[in-house]
């Protein structure tokens, strides 16, 4: 069980549990900032943000579906290499900025046909939606991310303190 006295990272998750966490990065590019990702990210409408897409496998087996959106200004460097690894500790540890913590929304919902397919489930299958928003000290957002969990091959337990 994870306690919530602070958060940790898919690899960090995997790591704990004995089990070697990898990515395969779908599609990384630069857009325009739509309405949504730019009130998520703090941003002006139209301003460019990194469009991440990852799959995240635990052992080899598909359990997580991201999509991911970041500030170019505010992460000029960010490469595909970086995003192979933990989004977390290239935030931290190349970047110097130090994360309080995240906003996470859960929601149990049906997966649409792409989505099953890349996880390698069935469209009747349950999966966890999980939004997300990683923030620094002065509560700035850091990123945006949606979150398609395959329930069967990734799941963490909490413990939440009395």
């Amino acid at each position: 069980y994870r306690h919530i006295d602070h958060m940790n990272s898919f690899s960090e998750i995997a790591h704990k549990s004995g089990k070697e966490a990898g990515s395969q990065i779908m599609k990384f590019e630069v857009q325009d900032a739509s309405p949504t990702i730019a009130t998520e990210l703090n941003l002006v409408t139209g301003e460019q943000v990194y469009y991440i897409k990852r799959l995240r496998f635990i052992e080899d087996n598909a359990a997580q579906l991201e999509e991911t959106w970041m500030s170019v200004a505010r992460f000029p460097d960010l490469t595909v290499s970086h995003m192979q690894k933990s989004k977390f500790s290239y935030i931290e540890n190349e970047c110097g900025i130090k994360i309080i913590g995240t906003f996470e929304t859960f929601s149990p919902t049906f997966p649409t046909p792409e989505i099953a397919s890349i996880l390698r489930i069935s469209p009747r299958d349950p999966i966890l939606k999980i939004q997300t928003q990683a923030v620094d000290s002065n509560s700035i957002p850091l990123d945006y991310s949606l979150l398609y969990s395959n329930i069967f091959e990734f799941q963490v337990k909490y413990f939440f303190p009395r």
